[in-house]
Formats: C-alpha cells, structure tokens, sequence
C-alpha cells in the first residue's frame, strides 16, 4: 500500500513540476512526508498486560489485553493505524474497537491469547 501511495504523489508531484504549479509541488512533499512519517511510525507494542498502539502524533492508544473481547480478520479500508489493508479489527470493552496491521499476525494473535486464554479469534 505504501508504494501505490508513493507512486501516486510521486507522479502527481512530476505532473505538478512539468506544469510549473510550484505551490501543488510544495503541498505533495509535504503530503508524502506526512504520509512516510505515519508509515514509520505506526507499532503496536506488548507491555505486561497491556497492547499499546502507536500511529506517528495523531494515534496513541493503550488497550487492557484482559479488556480485549474479540480479534477478527479483516479488509475494512477505514483510516485506522494500519500499513496494511490485511488487518485484524480488535474489539474491547464495551463497544470500543480498532484496526490494526501487524507483520506477523498469527505470532501477534498467539502472544496476546498467552495474557487472555479467553480471547475470541475470527477468521475468515
């Protein structure tokens, strides 16, 4: 997904410059680097007993692992901290949930099941 985004600015940024519309120019590197930025940035991190979940300066939240209800596979391209359209929604609390890419979701999946046995997996 990175590299269609990259692509994407990228082109729009030669077209921009070939037409001399410097300000668009200035506004697609500015677009990219936020973009590069909240690629680099986004992590999710286990804490004890807690899933912090880190997206650049504009996400940043810790989940209660014993608070997380249900993990489920999915597609869903809503803005969320996520590199990746290959996803898994978790689910908290009451009603509160998030969606997530990590690299290795299966070894992600067994680490948090080892601090909540009772988590509730779906697959597709």
């Amino acid at each position: 997904m990175a590299t269609i985004i990259a692509l994407v600015i990228i082109g729009t940024s030669i077209a921009l410059v070939l037409d001399g519309i410097w300000s668009g120019f200035i506004i697609s590197v500015l677009v990219f680097g936020f973009v590069a930025h909240m690629f680099a940035t986004t992590y999710y991190t286990v804490n004890g007993g807690d899933l912090n979940i880190r997206s650049g300066f504009i996400y940043n939240k810790t989940i209660a692992i014993h608070g997380i209800t249900e993990i489920a596979e999915s597609n869903n391209p809503l803005s969320a901290p996520a590199t990746s359209l290959d996803r898994l929604e978790i689910r908290f609390n009451k009603g509160g949930s998030v969606l997530i890419s990590p690299k290795e979701k299966d070894k992600f999946i067994a680490h948090l099941r080892t601090i909540n046995p009772s988590l509730n997996v779906i697959r597709k």
